[in-house]
């Protein structure tokens, strides 16, 4: 069992009006001493400067808190408040929709349909819509593919939720109760019960098999990340999606041939998907495995295959500057950029290229880049505030 520390929301500005005006009711049933002292008390609350209007980024972060936090009256509240000052919040329309999916979907369409008028929020919106639209009361299928597509938009609280409700419907439903454990484990804690219900129903299931992989994987156990992930694609052996997850454990697990050998199988099953292609020219720049053999000759196929995908071009890139040749790495980087100006990748590599150059303006900015993209903490924004950090104590 699992124990959830629940977060006490802050004090609204309706429960503050309410015990202002409980107070006023009882000093009028005060002794004299007693309302005169309120009086002074009321007089001076009087005098502070209350703003009439919310703020929308401390609502939108409050009822994003609230959802973490599994509140879903709290975190509806929130963002109640927030369309009725800013109704043409986009961000708010689209939470507010995904939050009301699993349990008033006419509600949430109509949420949904007003995100869907933004062209950065469209696309989630559509998806969403698309599966409201099969809705029918007390169907496991409909929550189930709610919580699915809640886990593709990394929504793992909201994607608990709806799989929770398929399961109240149908208990037998190993495939939601997978996920429903892969949505615990990244969350921070612990899927592995509802997985092993998962796997003792279906033991062959590639979809399970593959969940249980990456359970291991996320709690450091790679041998039986390895294990579950081989027999994921074994069970499923066209999927190139299960092939590079092998690869990737295998690199994790410090064996780079066997990652090199499987990443290959994913790209060989999907020649034509530049996803699998970037999965392995990121292997090989990162790692620098057989770029003398193999590796360099991928790259530059991969490149020339797909001549408008930034990563590919940035992963050229980056091996031929840890090749030796920093000019061209520079001129393959750059158009990279403007390939790829949302890959904090990118940007890492130009900036090390440009810092190696001297041109430290250049390098600074591209390392401000990757952290206007990423986490500080994540892995390229860690480098690229080391980067920042060497800029700054070389500075003159």
């Amino acid at each position: 069992m699992r124990f959830r520390h629940k977060r006490c929301a802050p004090l609204g500005m309706a429960t503050i009006i309410i015990w202002f005006v409980g107070t006023l009711i009882i000093g009028l049933t005060w002794p004299t001493d007693f309302s005169s002292a309120l009086s002074a008390q009321v007089i001076r609350l009087s005098t502070l400067t209350v703003s009439p209007t919310p703020d929308p980024l401390i609502l939108l972060q409050q009822a994003r808190q609230a959802v973490e936090a599994h509140d879903w009256a709290g975190a509806e509240q929130a963002l109640m408040t927030l369309v009725a000052t800013d109704p043409t919040n986009t961000q708010a329309s689209l939470l507010l929709g995904l939050l009301l999916a699993p349990v008033a979907p006419e509600r949430a369409q109509e949420w949904l349909k007003r995100a869907e008028a933004d062209p950065a929020q469209a696309e989630i919106a559509r998806q969403v819509r698309e599966i409201l639209a099969t809705y029918t009361p007390l169907r496991a299928d409909f929550y189930t593919a709610l919580g699915l597509t809640m886990c593709r938009l990394g929504e793992w609280a909201l994607a608990e939720r709806a799989l929770s409700l398929a399961l109240d419907v149908n208990a037998a439903n190993p495939v939601a109760l997978a996920y429903l454990g892969y949505a615990v484990d990244r969350q921070g804690e612990d899927g592995w019960p509802w997985l092993e219900q998962a796997q003792a129903m279906a033991p062959t299931s590639p979809q399970v098999l593959y969940l249980v992989g990456i359970h291991w994987r996320l709690s450091g156990d790679l041998e039986a990340a390895r294990r579950a992930l081989t027999q994921a694609y074994w069970a499923a052996p066209d999927n190139p999606a299960l092939a590079a997850e092998v690869g990737q454990t295998l690199q994790a697990a410090g064996d780079l041939a066997g990652a090199e050998r499987w990443l290959r199988i994913a790209v060989g099953l999907a020649p034509d998907e530049a996803q699998w292609a970037e999965l392995l020219a990121t292997f090989y720049a990162e790692t620098g495995y057989d770029l003398e053999g193999t590796g360099m000759a991928f790259l530059q196929q991969a490149s020339a295959d797909f001549p408008q995908n930034g990563v590919l071009k940035a992963c050229l890139g980056w091996t031929i500057y840890r090749q030796g040749d920093a000019e061209e790495a520079l001129e393959q980087l750059r158009a990279a950029a403007g390939l790829a100006p949302r890959d904090m990748r990118v940007h890492y590599y130009l900036g090390v290229v440009q810092e190696h150059l001297g041109d430290r303006e250049a390098a600074r900015q591209a390392y401000s880049m990757v952290l206007t993209l990423v986490p500080r903490e994540s892995y390229y924004g860690e480098l690229a505030a080391r980067g920042l950090a060497r800029l700054s104590a070389a500075a003159p």
